[in-house]
């Protein structure tokens, strides 16, 4: 096993780049910014978006204190579609859990012989994703039997596996739509970004999400505020529970397992609904902790593929 390896995550908003310690994935260093796929390639518009990603992150190996050309680099993400450095083909599904069908290429020749494999994504019948199935594949170890793992954030996304297989997923713009409805909508004077302590009405919301009343209640929020003097922040926790409701309602439908995997207060939030929604034997929780690390043992998993 090689005693190291470079990380690099490049999701649509944001770079990261770590040296790992292979066997602990312990980052021994780490570049990070907010130089996503998108926000690199609109404030280069016009120009070709393989060579500025090539040698924007050329530069930024270029940072790292004790990068040594035998040391592999492994992307995920971003850089694998239309607008990064090589745009690979989606892998399909039914895929094992361990990526063997996920498309990778080896890049060296873009790093002066260094080993470098570039990693694409999986698409099912009716969603796309890169990023989060290199996420996945370093949570195998939790994937056993038939269950669903849910991935929240800007597009939460929703894996289904089953005997060691993803077998489909779906995509829920949630995050996207709360950011959009509670700044560009009518609801925007009604709702201001709730505090991470949840209140009754994100529950109030996720009831009503979840029974399937998602569009009806929108206009709810413009009526709380307007007619209830309720408070913007309650408002907020509202829709929040309201969307949250509405992209979990099938899995009410479904005897299935539920595992939850994020950090923060998607963490937070998502467990509190999933504890609000369903009964405890039914859904379980991947620490944050190893939640961190599942893009860099995702990684390492299809680096070991290429040896």
């Amino acid at each position: 096993m090689i005693d190291q390896f470079i990380s690099c995550d490049w999701g649509t908003s944001n770079f990261r780049l770590r040296l790992v310690k292979t066997s602990t994935l312990e980052s021994l260093e780490l570049i990070e910014n907010e130089f996503g796929i998108k926000r690199l390639t609109s404030n280069n518009s016009g120009l070709d978006s393989s060579k500025v990603c090539l040698e924007f992150l050329k530069e930024q190996l270029s940072g790292l204190r004790n990068r040594d050309q035998a040391i592999p680099l492994v992307i995920s993400g971003m850089a694998s579609s239309n607008l990064g450095l090589k745009e690979l083909p989606y892998g399909e599904l039914p895929c094992s859990i361990e990526g063997d069908k996920i498309p990778s290429i080896r890049l060296d020749d873009l790093f002066d012989g260094q080993k470098t494999i570039l990693i694409s994504g999986l698409r099912s019948s009716t969603s796309l994703m890169r990023g989060e199935e290199t996420q996945a594949i370093g949570l195998s170890a939790y994937l056993k039997g038939t269950g669903v793992l849910i991935l929240p954030g800007t597009h939460s996304k929703h894996m289904y596996f089953s005997g060691g297989q993803f077998k489909d997923f779906n995509t829920f713009m949630t995050g996207e739509l709360f950011e959009t409805l509670s700044t560009q909508t009518i609801l925007s004077g009604s709702i201001t970004k709730a505090p991470n302590t949840l209140k009754q009405t994100f529950f109030e919301g996720l009831e009503a999400g979840f029974s399937g009343k998602l569009t009806k209640n929108l206009f709810y929020i413009r009526y709380r505020g307007l007619m209830e003097t309720n408070n913007p922040e309650h408002n907020g926790q509202y829709l929040s529970g309201l969307l949250i409701g509405d992209e979990l309602k099938d899995l009410g439908q479904v005897d299935t397992n539920i595992i939850l995997a994020s950090t923060g207060i998607l963490l937070d939030i998502y467990s509190a609904a999933l504890e609000h929604l369903f009964e405890s034997s039914k859904f379980s929780v991947i620490s944050e902790a190893e939640f961190s690390n599942a893009i860099l043992r995702g990684q390492l998993t299809i680096l070991e593929q290429h040896a």
